[in-house]
């Protein structure tokens, strides 16, 4: 079908056209060539003059731009509410690894935390006593058979003998209340 045949139908949503239009080139950034200008120059740093943005924008900018070419060894550095580009000597880095890499420090020695149980909260509301327990992470109270908090994920207990132990207390606990209870109610007759 010929270009007129398909103007002459019609289309609720779509429009025929000869060809897509061609894409809108794109933008080169103005940070980006302000790198190529600084590369370019040979210096070893350099200011970068005002070009009416806010300086922690243009720094932001720069970082993100040196970031994206793969360009390390050039620093942007922020001071006075000034901008400035650096070339770094990476030879520097190569000859003296501990002073400049991350990688080569000795490793710290972490300590294993604690494993923190839960606080046991005994709540009295009218004659009848309900245990909660307390995580000792986020403080939110969780009901008294659950193995974990429910607000952070937070495990109580690190194996299923702990657990049962710790219910086990918790009943005994539970079932002396009940009985100070039941002495408290005889009390009163």
């Amino acid at each position: 079908m010929a270009m007129a045949e398909y103007k002459e139908m019609k289309f609720q949503f779509i429009e025929p056209v000869l060809q897509i239009p061609p894409c809108r080139k794109r933008r080169h950034s103005i940070y980006e060539e302000i790198i190529n200008e600084f590369v370019n120059s040979g210096l070893k740093c350099a200011e970068v003059k005002s070009i009416g943005r806010n300086p922690m924008t243009v720094c932001t900018a720069l970082n993100l731009r040196l970031k994206r070419k793969g360009l390390k060894n050039i620093k942007v550095r922020l001071r006075n509410r000034k901008v400035y580009l650096e070339k770094l000597d990476m030879q520097k880095e190569i000859q003296y690894p501990k002073l400049f890499s991350k990688s080569f420090t000795e490793p710290k020695i972490q300590e294993q935390p604690q494993h923190i149980k839960p606080t046991i909260d005994v709540i009295s509301i009218l004659n009848t006593y309900i245990i909660k327990l307390r995580c000792p992470k986020c403080k939110s109270l969780n009901p008294k058979d659950v193995r974990y908090c429910r607000e952070c994920k937070y495990n109580f207990y690190i194996n299923e003998e702990e657990y049962q132990h710790a219910m086990e207390n918790i009943e005994r606990l539970e079932r002396n209340l009940n009985s100070k209870k039941g002495e408290n109610t005889n009390t009163e007759n």
